[in-house]
């Protein structure tokens, strides 16, 4: 059939078409002859293919209807007509050009209902399934993420596993037999680590409320210290302006203006050599409490499992190790950051000072060439 329609030219719908149409697809040999005979009543056709004919057409009583591989390139005049056939539960439009757009199948769900509700009733129970795992799997994962957020929650406080009986059975993990001759009871081991638990979350809040309140300090200092500045610099700018409109007396203001910009920097690097000097003051005492808070967590350690020395547990033994490595890397590590940023800050500074006076230099030289 594809062969006998296969034309790039739009066919003319007419009598002659649409009855050689329905008698292709309508019974054939003796059925076809009678039915032939007797005339084709068209409001009785349920289906209708006019597919690899480029043309577009209706028949009332319609249930599918199949219209691909023609060139249909717009949807919305099509579909809301297709919308009087209140019987249609199957539109064909593969092969047209209005396939290639993203929002056609949500137009056509939206205008004619009847085939949406058609599909959910055939694929209903699969639909159903596919919900169903989805929630599944989406509380699954919602339960994951939780205990990740908080297993994270416990390595930021260095006490990850020590909420329970982990390490006391990873010490039998290797050997069954070695648990016949502990001699620290297990409820009593069990009992000191949540104690450790507890007390690493407690100086982990403290610890976040100590990195809060310094933060929030250097960036009230800057945030001071800018203010000055930049009122330093309107200053400034005001008066270089209105110096500038009077030319009876240009070249004694230009030498006068030398004179402020020098002061202008000297104004600006104090204001900066202050700055510094404040952030010193709290990097430094800002280190000494975190210090303390580390030295301390290491302290109640060592006060909470020295009963477990006794028993030497290499696992409690290496379990108490890594808490105070870890707690003094991320010491170190976090310093080194302040410092870090506190030196690019500084560099930033002072060449953004360092540009704007090589600017109102630079302007300067230009007003006085000009005069000449």
């Amino acid at each position: 059939m594809r062969r006998l329609y296969d034309t790039a030219e739009p066919s003319l719908v007419d009598e002659e078409l649409l009855q050689k149409a329905v008698e292709e697809q309508g019974p054939q040999d003796q059925a076809g002859r009678i039915a032939k005979e007797e005339g084709i009543q068209y409001d009785e056709v349920c289906q209708l293919r006019l597919d690899y004919r480029n043309i577009l057409w209706q028949f009332t009583s319609l249930t599918k209807l199949q219209l691909d591989n023609n060139i249909i390139e717009k949807i919305e005049g099509l579909v809301i007509y297709l919308r009087k056939f209140k019987n249609l539960r199957t539109l064909n439009l593969a092969g047209n050009p209005i396939c290639k757009e993203d929002h056609y199948k949500i137009f056509v769900a939206a205008y004619l209902p009847e085939l949406r509700e058609q599909a959910f009733g055939k694929y209903q129970y699969a639909i159903e399934e596919m919900r169903h795992n989805e929630a599944q799997e989406r509380r699954t994962m919602d339960i994951r993420q939780e205990q990740e957020d908080e297993l994270q929650l416990h390595r930021d406080a260095f006490v990850e596993l020590l909420n329970g009986p982990y390490l006391f059975d990873s010490r039998y993990a290797d050997d069954a037999e070695a648990a016949k001759l502990a001699y620290l009871p297990r409820s009593q081991l069990v009992a000191l680590c949540v104690q450790v638990f507890k007390i690493g979350l407690a100086q982990r809040g403290r610890r976040e409320d100590e990195v809060k309140s310094f933060f929030d300090c250097s960036r009230e200092a800057v945030d001071d210290n800018q203010q000055r500045a930049a009122q330093i610099t309107a200053d400034f700018e005001k008066a270089r302006r209105q110096q500038a409109t009077d030319t009876r007396l240009l070249e004694a203001q230009l030498n006068h203006c030398r004179e402020e910009i020098n002061q202008l920097c000297d104004s600006l690097m104090t204001q900066e050599l202050q700055l510094v000097d404040q952030l010193e003051d709290i990097i430094k005492y800002f280190e000494r409490n975190i210090s303390d808070m580390v030295a301390g967590l290491k302290e109640y350690i060592l006060y909470y499992l020295i009963a477990s020395h006794d028993t030497h547990l290499l696992k409690i033994d290496n379990r108490e190790d890594e808490l105070v490595t870890r707690s003094n890397s991320w010491m170190s590590a976090l310093m080194k950051l302040v410092q870090d940023e506190e030196v690019k800050r500084n560099r930033k500074r002072i060449s953004e000072i360092h540009n704007y006076i090589d600017y109102v230099r630079d302007q300067l030289d230009e007003m006085q060439h000009e005069h000449h």
